[in-house]
């Protein structure tokens, strides 16, 4: 593995370009198979419902040997066939802890190792992973996973980064995201659909008090302060779950962030 693993700067891209990838699924602008071919590694989605893979792109596919139905039809045998027990294990256990909190702001990274028929010694990829919901639906059992190889990763994320085009307000905003809490999260979303202190705090059964205090550790770390830009914010990381895409945001502009 040696410095491979070292390089922070390629993981956080990473991780950053799953929010990409998935806005440019969400809003159509890209499909399945499309986003599939631009990724010079694995990328697949695991129906945690059902536990199997329903679809890997062609660099996957090649890598496994293994045709997209194959795949699927190997059921939870996928999870012991190409990884090791203990590792397959370990990150199985997790992914289904994400999936039982329902989070979709949440990600999940992991390193693991991968081995096929056709090579017959193990190698390291870095995978990340994120619970998706598709557009018009309201299942949540979906995970977009997309696995790289250690080796060459910086020139992977330079080559993701550069046909995605991605998102610059997610690169800049994406250290300030990394800091919000489980429970800061929940309220951006309910401040989103336009509750207020009072409402937030009765559906999460919580004292007004606390609520503001967690709305002002909320405006401190994003660097806000007006509604518009808390909600561009709560929609870029996927953190509002209403339909807000079709208001003008400008009419938002003004509205003070921090009053009650």
């Amino acid at each position: 593995m040696g410095s491979y693993l070292t390089d922070q700067e390629s993981q956080d891209a990473a991780v950053r370009q799953i929010f990409s990838l998935e806005d440019h699924l969400f809003k159509g602008a890209t499909n399945l198979n499309d986003a599939g071919n631009i990724i010079p590694g694995a990328m697949m989605i695991h129906d945690y419902s059902t536990v199997q893979v329903t679809y890997m792109n062609d660099w996957g596919c090649n890598k496994l040997n293994h045709t997209k139905d194959e795949i699927n039809d190997m059921g939870k045998d996928y999870f012991t066939r190409f990884f090791k027990p203990e590792q397959a294990e370990s990150f199985m256990a997790d992914l289904m802890s994400l999936y039982n909190r329902k989070d979709e702001t949440e990600l999940y990274s992991f390193f693991h190792q991968v081995r096929t028929a056709a090579e017959p010694d193990w190698s390291w990829y870095f995978g990340i992973s994120k619970f998706f919901r598709r557009r018009g639906t309201s299942n949540l059992g979906e995970l977009i996973v997309i696995a790289h190889p250690i080796a060459g990763m910086g020139n992977m994320v330079n080559k993701v980064t550069k046909t995605l085009d991605e998102n610059e307000y997610i690169v800049k905003h994406y250290k300030n995201f990394a800091r919000l809490t489980k429970r800061e999260k929940e309220i951006i979303n309910l401040l989103c659909t336009g509750k207020n202190t009072a409402d937030i705090a009765d559906v999460l059964f919580i004292a007004q008090h606390t609520i503001k205090t967690h709305r002002k550790n909320i405006n401190k770390k994003l660097g806000i302060s007006n509604y518009a830009q808390l909600i561009r914010f709560g929609m870029a990381f996927n953190l509002v779950q209403c339909l807000i895409a079709c208001f003008d945001l400008s009419l938002f502009e003004g509205f003070l962030f921090l009053n009650p």
